[in-house]
């Protein structure tokens, strides 16, 4: 079991940009299809709940987060992945606790499905590197 810390420093961050990218994207999109002053409804921007769309999100730039922090530890690909996503899930609770109940709520989700999509990010590097070894 080989933990790398810069694996899960590099995976972290590329979740948290991706996840900045991918949010602003989507918001604009919101906006052009449903409307500016929908989008705060439609996002659970204001309210801190947890909406299908931020669910889809979250669940792809924890997916690409597990496997860059895979891809840079080079090996314990599913060990860096898992903690890469609960490390980023740790912090969201922190802040959903200074937050409201829903946010709370919503931040313990996140603790647990976070690591589930990154360990599923770390196991398709785990089958490249199998594929080719």
């Amino acid at each position: 079991m080989a933990i790398s810390i810069k694996g899960i420093l590099v995976g972290l961050v590329c979740g948290f940009v991706l996840s900045l990218v991918g949010g602003m994207a989507m918001g604009f999109v919101m906006a052009a299809l449903y409307g500016p002053e929908s989008v705060e409804e439609l996002m659970g921007i204001s309210s801190g709940t947890l909406t299908a769309p931020m669910f889809f999100l979250d669940a792809i730039s924890s997916v690409v987060a597990g496997y860059v922090a895979a891809r840079v530890a080079g090996r314990g690909e599913l060990i860096n992945a898992v903690l890469c996503n609960l490390l980023g899930g740790g912090i969201g609770l922190l802040m959903g606790m200074a937050m409201s109940p829903e946010a709370l709520t919503t931040s313990l989700i996140v603790l647990v499905t976070e690591p589930m999509f990154g360990l599923l990010g770390g196991y398709i590097r785990l089958r490249q590197v199998a594929e080719y070894a």
